[in-house]
């Protein structure tokens, strides 16, 4: 059985009486109206699919329908609203380019919505986020990671972000901008996390990769690696894999591979800090067992003597 819908924009105040087109547009909507639009059209079709089986044969559950003339006119009138709205955004980019200022450019879904998560991101302490770009692109910009525990502990790793205009049903396309001894990221910066590839949804959003990320290097995961040599390391030698790291961080070489120093600036005068104090306290050690020593030797001459 085919139920007709029944009217729809004309029963809406601004629409009814003698009200002109015009003058509704300025109180309707634009969403409702584009709404509205959908259901005459899909309207429009079913009578015309009814009309066609109505010679065919003959069905008693068919409900009565809406005149056609009148279903016609209203399809007009949507036509002609559709119209005006396209004339007025037309007027408001001239308007805009008339007074000197940039032309209006209008944002995708997937620019709206990255705006949003943007706007409510929730970062932890030891994460930044910047716009080599500027902030007019969005869809383009890097997270820099500084861990404070784990292997990772006092480096500094960043990480472009890519967004398409079909975010949120695309995952963005991450990759490592600094080259890093890790199992679940290869030296071309390619990244092995399951929400950036099948267990992407598009409830996930920009803060949900980042959390990721942020895991990444305070548990590597040796048994989904990209580096499968990291990975074997990590798996059976956990101290030879943390001397790997502090080597690569450092700026030295690992397996004949070199990498460039990422620890950041804190970690470096920390480090230097604490050097000179283990030096400063080996220095006093020394000179404390040599005291010790003299003092002995002044000890045995005198007893010698007596």
């Amino acid at each position: 059985m085919m139920i007709m819908p029944a009217k729809c924009l004309t029963q809406c105040p601004e629409v009814r009486g003698e009200h002109d087109v015009a003058s509704s547009i300025s109180q309707l909507d634009e969403s409702r109206v584009l709404r509205l639009v959908d259901m005459e059209l899909s309207m429009a079709d079913d009578y015309e699919r009814f009309e066609d089986d109505k010679g065919e044969e003959n069905d008693p559950e068919v409900e009565e329908v809406d005149d056609p003339v009148e279903t016609q006119t209203n399809i007009n009138k949507i036509r002609k609203m559709i119209n005006l709205f396209k004339i007025k955004g037309q007027k408001k980019e001239e308007a805009a380019n008339s007074n000197g200022g940039p032309p209006v450019k209008k944002q995708s879904p997937g620019e709206l919505r990255l705006h949003k998560d943007i706007a409510e991101l929730n970062l932890p302490k030891t994460t930044k986020i910047s716009f080599p770009n500027g902030k007019d692109d969005l869809m383009n910009f890097e997270a820099t990671l500084r861990p404070d525990e784990g292997y990772y502990l006092g480096g500094s790793f960043t990480f472009t972000f890519q967004v398409s205009p079909a975010y949120p049903h695309e995952a963005p396309k991450v990759k490592c901008k600094t080259k890093v001894y890790h199992p679940n990221i290869d030296l071309e910066g390619n990244v092995c996390l399951n929400i950036l590839r099948e267990d992407w949804k598009p409830v996930l959003n920009i803060n949900t990769i980042i959390y990721g990320l942020n895991l990444l290097f305070s548990q590597p995961n040796d048994e989904d690696p990209l580096n499968h040599e990291a990975a074997a390391v990590l798996r059976d030698n956990p101290q030879k894999f943390q001397r790997n790291v502090q080597m690569a961080m450092s700026g030295g070489y690992v397996d004949n591979t070199h990498f460039p120093r990422c620890k950041n600036v804190v970690t470096l005068c920390s480090e230097a800090k604490l050097a000179c104090i283990e030096l400063k306290n080996a220095k006093c050690s020394r000179k404390s067992q040599r005291t010790r020593c003299q003092d002995r030797r002044k000890y045995l001459v005198k007893t010698k003597l007596q």
